[in-house]
C-alpha cells in the first residue's frame, strides 16, 4: 500500500520513495519545482536537496550542482577515469593516469587533443581584438590569425617552417619583412623579396656590423667599406 507520512510531503508506495511527488519512478525521487538559477549567484532555496557538513554544503537541482562553504569542492573517480558528455557525446576525459583527452577517449600526454576533419585544435582570443587559431591542417601544424584571415606560422610535414607562407620550401622559409631594428631615423631590414637582401634605410643609409654593442664594419651610401672607421674612404 502507498503511504504518506502524516503533515509531510514524503510518500512511500512501498518500493519507491517520493519526497515532494506522490509518483516517485524510482528508488528515490525528489521533486520541487523551483531551481538554483545561475551557479555565479544561486538561489539556494530553491534547491531540491542538500547535503552538509561541519561547514559546506552541497546544494542540487534537475540542472546545477553548488556547493557553499570554506572547503573546496571536489569531483572524481578514485580508480578509474571521470568524463564529461553532452549531447549524449563524450566530450571530455581524464584518465587514471591523469591525461585529459578532448575529442579522444584514449588521452596518451598530459594533454590529447584530437580536433577531427576540418576541426580547429586550439582557439584563443583577446575579447573581440584578436583571435588566433592553432590547428593541424592538411599542410601541417598551423597558427593562424583568424582577425585577418592569414596563417602567420606553419610546420609542414617535412619539418619546413613557413612564416608568413603556408607552403615552405626550405628549412626557414619567410615571406616579407623579416625583422625591423629602429634607432634614430635608421632601420635595418632583413628580407626575401625575390632576392636575400641586408639593406639599412634612414639618414645616413649605412649598413653597420657590430659585436659587442659597437661597431666593426661600415658599408656607406657610396658602397665605400670601413673597417675599424666609420668614414670609409673607398671600396677595397
Amino acid at each position: 500500500d502507498a503511504d504518506t507520512i502524516t503533515n509531510s510531503v514524503i510518500y512511500d508506495d512501498g518500493t519507491n520513495v517520493g519526497i515532494g511527488t506522490s509518483s516517485p519512478s524510482n528508488t528515490a525521487h525528489i521533486y520541487k519545482n523551483n531551481t538554483l538559477g545561475s551557479p555565479t549567484s544561486p538561489n539556494i532555496s530553491g534547491a531540491g536537496l542538500r547535503i552538509q557538513d561541519n561547514s559546506n554544503s552541497l546544494y542540487f537541482d534537475g540542472n546545477a550542482i553548488v556547493q557553499v562553504g570554506a572547503g573546496n569542492f571536489e569531483i572524481g573517480s578514485a580508480t578509474t577515469s571521470m568524463k564529461l558528455i553532452t549531447n549524449g557525446a563524450e566530450r571530455v576525459i581524464i584518465n587514471s593516469a591523469g591525461n585529459v583527452g578532448i575529442g579522444t577517449s584514449s588521452p596518451s600526454a598530459k594533454l590529447n587533443i584530437n580536433q577531427g576533419t576540418g576541426g580547429l585544435g586550439i582557439r584563443l582570443q583577446r575579447d573581440s581584438y584578436d583571435t588566433m587559431d592553432i590547428a593541424l591542417s592538411e599542410n601541417g601544424l598551423r597558427v593562424r590569425n583568424e582577425t585577418d584571415g592569414r596563417t602567420d606560422v606553419l610546420i609542414d610535414s617535412a619539418g619546413n617552417v613557413g612564416i608568413g607562407t603556408s607552403s615552405p620550401s626550405t628549412k626557414l622559409d619567410v615571406q616579407g619583412a623579416v625583422g625591423n631594428f629602429q634607432t634614430t631615423g635608421h632601420q635595418i631590414f632583413l628580407t626575401r623579396n625575390g632576392n636575400n637582401e641586408i639593406y639599412a634605410v634612414g639618414a645616413s643609409s649605412n649598413l653597420s656590423l657590430g659585436t659587442n654593442g659597437a661597431e666593426k664594419m661600415r658599408i656607406d651610401s657610396l658602397g665605400n667599406v670601413g673597417i675599424g672607421t666609420n668614414s670609409p674612404s673607398s671600396q677595397d
